[in-house]
């Protein structure tokens, strides 16, 4: 007996079937369609604009991953209507189908062997298909060009209008903007007193070069007002030619209290670092009075961003954004499915960037990400979402390119924008 590739499982060790051929319980392609028509007239009775429902042909494989070599399944593909595929997907993370998949009254043998979970009930009416809703979304949720994820069953039932209901839930969970949380109320910086560690000859060196008081007011302030415990700021190498990612000295500024900071010689990864003075010598540098013309703020930007229009901002200045991070900034989910810890990430992610500097996101980051992250790495950190217990992290990081692009990465490396960079001062 010819027994079908990926079918071997349905017959006994001499080919005697365990179980009818599960491919008899599709419906066949024109009772398939005339049931989907139902749930397109659902859908247009619902009246939703911006929905775009159309009737395809997918290749069985596509909704029932076992088949690959059993032809093609009638579908109903429903999408955003600026939407044309998964590859031009910008503002919506799914796009869901529904599936005159099979009929009721199949066992838990045909229902594996399909591909389908489990919960398909086994007790629905033999004599009509069901309709199998399907969501496929972008692989990780970030870029669609990585690929496309298909979720299980998201509703299995007879009832087109169950179904229409079903689309509707996935539609307002897709478009739907997340309220921003109000900003924590931020104190007026503290006075900060810097102290010098003579007794080392490195430190020493360096004091007439230092201006103790511009540096004190650059000196990072956490919302109270006052220095962050582990506050660690990076002035300049003890010797050059070092590397981003190895250790080495550095003469750098720690905070010793809320209102007192020391400069003394650290071992540290540099790349690993959020604060780096080095890059902005103006900040604490007597010969070094004005930073460069690439640094001075541009008022159009500022007027998008001090209006909400974060995604705008960063476009104008030149600056990419991939999916996951164009999502994120409009207030949106990263992810259809995103779980619920995730609902923080889009007001945290905007309440960062709000605060940047996008002309520097376009210029002195992108030339930093340029010079010191190889073209296949995953750039540098430029923030990390909350609510993450595991070692790798999703975050927003600026990659390497011939244009900046910010995007969405996990990733359990150190490395890191340093915030001096992208930050608007003050």
């Amino acid at each position: 007996m010819d027994i079908p590739a990926g079918y071997g499982s349905l017959f006994g060790p001499r080919g005697a079937p365990l179980a009818a051929d599960p491919r008899l319980a599709l419906p066949d392609a024109g009772e398939a369609m005339e049931r989907l028509g139902e749930v397109a007239a659902a859908l247009a009775r619902c009246g939703v604009a911006g929905l775009r429902s159309e009737l395809a042909v997918l290749p069985a494989g596509l909704v029932y991953s076992m088949w690959r070599d059993a032809g093609a399944v009638p579908a109903l593909v429903v999408r955003h209507d600026d939407v044309d595929s998964e590859a031009q997907v910008r503002w919506l993370p799914a796009s869901p189908f529904v599936v005159a998949g099979a009929r009721g009254g199949m066992s838990d043998d045909w229902i594996r062997h399909m591909g389908a979970t489990v919960s398909w009930p086994p007790s629905l009416p033999p004599h009509q298909p069901a309709f199998d809703v399907r969501i496929v979304e972008p692989a990780g949720g970030a870029v669609a060009s990585a690929g496309c994820s298909r979720q299980g069953s998201a509703l299995v039932t007879l009832d087109a209008g169950e179904v229409a209901a079903e689309v509707l839930r996935w539609h307002r969970r897709a478009v739907e903007v997340l309220p921003d949380e109000a900003p924590p109320r931020t104190a007026a910086p503290a006075a900060v007193t810097v102290g010098f560690d003579t007794a080392d000859p490195r430190v020493a060196a360096l004091v007439p070069d230092v201006d103790a008081e511009r540096l004190a007011a650059a000196l990072p302030r956490g919302r109270r007002g006052t220095l962050e415990s582990k506050l660690l700021v990076l002035l300049a190498p003890v010797a050059d030619g070092g590397s981003e990612v190895g250790r080495a000295d550095w003469v750098a500024a720690r905070a010793d209290g809320p209102a007192t900071a020391t400069v003394r010689v650290e071992s540290v990864i540099p790349g690993n670092n959020w604060h780096r003075f080095d890059h902005a010598p103006w900040l604490w540098r007597r010969d070094c009075a004005a930073p460069p013309a690439a640094w001075s703020p541009r008022a159009d930007l500022l007027r998008l961003l001090d209006s909400g229009d974060v995604v705008g901002a960063l476009e104008q200045a030149g600056v990419d954004l991939d999916m996951g991070a164009r999502r994120l900034l409009s207030g949106r989910r990263l992810g259809w499915s995103s779980p619920a810890q995730q609902d923080a990430w889009p007001a945290f992610a905007r309440d960062q960037l709000r605060r940047c500097a996008p002309w520097l996101l376009a210029g002195p980051a992108a030339d930093y990400v340029r010079a010191n992250c190889g073209k296949k790495s995953d750039g540098a950190r430029l923030l990390i979402f909350p609510h993450q217990p595991w070692q790798s992290k999703a975050g927003l990081s600026v990659m390497p390119g011939a244009r900046p692009l910010l995007a969405v990465r996990s990733t359990s490396s150190n490395r890191v924008l340093p915030r001096v960079l992208w930050e608007r001062p003050g």
